[in-house]
């Protein structure tokens, strides 16, 4: 199994500290903006201008389906799918399914919602769950893809040890998190703790160890802090 990794340093109801999380409506506050009514159908590639919260918008799925080989006929698992945007994006443009899998209900149901406006519930289908606890199959899936959200979990060795069940031999990962490029103030680490919901943080040897501990090979990480942080200055 081969995984990569794009790494930026830096309960249920906890993970609602994370400001991101917020008033989850914008998203249909965006589309009435546009004159798009609440059962209007809307375009996937549109919506996709406020759906992800991710950096780099539609180039980091599409790298994620490059890196991966994702095309159609493959079933692929997003963990943390959120408002469902990556979910919908790697269907429409690889032809591939995704079980989009979501912690918080609020973001599972708009997701589901706008997924169907899109026409897109049949390649895409929502789920509420932890993933760590998620009743699945194993061995089911060509790959598994995450766009920042293991960061609030800490033990990783048992997110990759669930990812390396799920996935069909010579499956891979691809996942965008943060790491521990240096050690924290115990004000950064406190302001991760809320803002961001990261309560634990690993160097990244130890993020690359627990990844191949887990069985995974091929290990590619690369270090996107500087490529985010001028992402984050042009918007």
């Amino acid at each position: 199994d081969i995984v990569t990794v794009f790494i930026m340093s830096g309960p249920q109801e906890n993970i609602k500290t994370m400001k991101l999380y917020h008033h989850i409506e914008r998203v249909y506050n965006e589309l009435k903006e546009l004159n798009i009514g609440q059962n209007d159908s809307v375009n996937a590639e549109l919506l996709s201008k406020f759906d992800s919260l991710h950096y780099l918008g539609n180039e980091a799925i599409k790298k994620a389906i490059s890196k991966g080989g994702i095309q159609s006929g493959d079933k692929i698992l997003d963990v943390g799918s959120g408002l469902g945007g990556p979910a919908r994006m790697m269907a429409q443009l690889s032809g591939c399914s995704v079980d989009a899998l979501e912690l918080q209900p609020d973001l599972n149901q708009t997701a589901a919602d706008l997924t169907k406006r899109c026409a897109l519930h049949e390649k895409v289908k929502h789920f509420e769950g932890d993933f760590l606890s998620f009743d699945m199959k194993d061995d089911q899936y060509e790959g598994i893809v995450s766009w920042l959200v293991f960061l609030h979990i800490p033990d990783k060795q048992q997110i990759f040890e669930r990812c390396f069940k799920c996935l069909k031999p010579g499956g891979f990962i691809y996942i965008e998190d943060f790491f521990m490029k240096n050690q924290f103030t115990q004000e950064e680490e406190s302001m991760l703790e809320k803002d961001v919901y990261a309560q634990s943080l690993p160097s990244i040897e130890d993020y690359k160890k627990s990844i191949e501990n887990a069985g995974f090979v091929d290990v590619e990480i690369v270090d996107m802090t500087e490529i985010w942080r001028e992402f984050v200055k042009s918007r």
